[in-house]
């Protein structure tokens, strides 16, 4: 081999060396096996198996933290925040330095989830450093007798914004703001879709959109008058609440307190859902007053409406309300409802529509109906098929 060849691959492999040598301070792809120094532990905090866990009323201290958590026998935290060279300052291999900076700990482990930068950590491990930043950080384990076991309560948001399973709540004489109607609700409901360069309108991940819609009425008609939103999962209560005290205090950017919203603005009502009509024809109900076709006869519009439309399809399907859809189906209006026949025959029998998550599904006599007048014409009223068959 030539002299220079030499030279050059041996420099090459000097420059990996340093490279490899430079990358394993910190740790891009963690090792699995490595396990936590459990010595020292109370075992209250470990299962059986010697997996972490959680028991009502107890509080881990810096201590027991660093060993399952933070420490660089884990391949935790500790790789890069050590005091000689601690990542943005934040060292935690010392409890003074943890204890100061356990805010920003528990924001970007357990609140935003920012770090680690390898991705978020198990639900467990947040809870954890949860139950210690709740219980003001001790270095020592704490025992709270009976107390729940710590929630992720978001740093920030004021904490009687949650009821004592840690779920959203609206306190007595606090309406929220933006900053935390979006923390509770709109982070977890609405934002998968309503965001910038997002599947959806309105855009709901900034102050000023969001309030725009507020103005114009959009959050309002899907929350409350329509109940079409959010379409994947449905709000709890006291999420609907939350979404109609920051309508009711004007949309602003922080909490308010009552006193600073003396003429809070009444949610508007939702619009009235047409009335079914009395059956023509009650041999469309069967014994146990459940939709049936009975032989030789079709469903009209009427019949359909009744005991398919009414129950089922018109809270979102009508007229005066605008489900967002770029095609909307109204099944209040004939006209428009034989129009769209095909495809309320095609949602109903694929089982698309009612979605799960608003409604009961149909029941086969209900689809039965549909199919029926559907393959009738879309009749106004119940017709004879006894012609048809002879």
């Amino acid at each position: 081999m030539r002299p220079c060849l030499v030279k050059r691959l041996h420099g090459s492999l000097l420059l990996i060396s340093t490279l490899i040598v430079s990358l394993s301070g910190c740790s891009f792809s963690r090792d699995k096996s490595a396990t936590a120094d459990n010595s020292g532990v109370s075992a209250v905090f470990l299962d059986a198996h010697g997996n972490l866990t959680l028991p009502p009323g107890k509080v881990p201290g810096y201590n027991t933290l660093y060993s399952l958590i933070f420490s660089k026998q884990t391949q935790g935290c500790a790789e890069c925040h050590l005091n000689a060279q601690a990542l943005g300052g934040v060292s935690l291999d010392s409890y003074s330095s943890a204890k100061a900076h356990m805010a920003e700990i528990y924001q970007q482990t357990a609140g935003d989830q920012t770090m680690p930068p390898s991705g978020a950590l198990p639900k467990i491990k947040q809870a954890f450093i949860a139950a210690w930043y709740n219980a003001g950080g001790p270095e020592n384990d704490l025992d709270n007798g009976n107390a729940p076991a710590a929630c992720i309560k978001a740093p920030g948001i004021n904490p009687a914004f949650y009821d004592s399973a840690c779920q959203p709540i609206l306190p007595t004489a606090i309406y929220p703001g933006y900053n935390t109607l979006k923390t509770l609700v709109l982070q977890n409901k609405c934002l998968g879709c309503h965001y910038q360069g997002g599947k959806a309108e309105p855009l709901l991940d900034n102050y000023a959109d969001a309030k725009a819609s507020l103005d114009a009425g959009d959050i309002i008609k899907a929350v409350f008058q329509g109940k079409f939103m959010p379409k994947k999962g449905t709000l709890t209560d006291g999420e609907r609440d939350l979404i109609g005290a920051w309508f009711q205090a004007g949309g602003p950017v922080n909490d308010l307190t009552a006193a600073e919203v003396p003429n809070p603005t009444p949610i508007p009502p939702s619009h009235p859902i047409p009335s079914p009509l009395p059956l023509a024809d009650p041999s469309f109900l069967d014994a146990n007053g459940q939709a049936t076709v009975p032989a030789g006869k079709a469903p009209g519009y009427n019949t359909v409406y009744t005991l398919v439309f009414a129950k089922s399809c018109v809270q979102c399907h009508r007229v005066d309300h605008d489900s967002g859809d770029p095609d909307p189906v109204q099944v209040d209006d004939y006209e428009d409802a034989r129009n769209s026949k095909a495809l309320i025959e095609k949602e109903v029998m694929t089982r698309k529509m009612p979605p799960a998550s608003i409604h009961q599904p149909l029941l086969p006599g209900q689809i039965a109906v549909v199919k029926a007048w559907v393959d009738a014409g879309a009749p106004l009223d119940d017709v004879s098929t006894q012609a048809q068959t002879q």
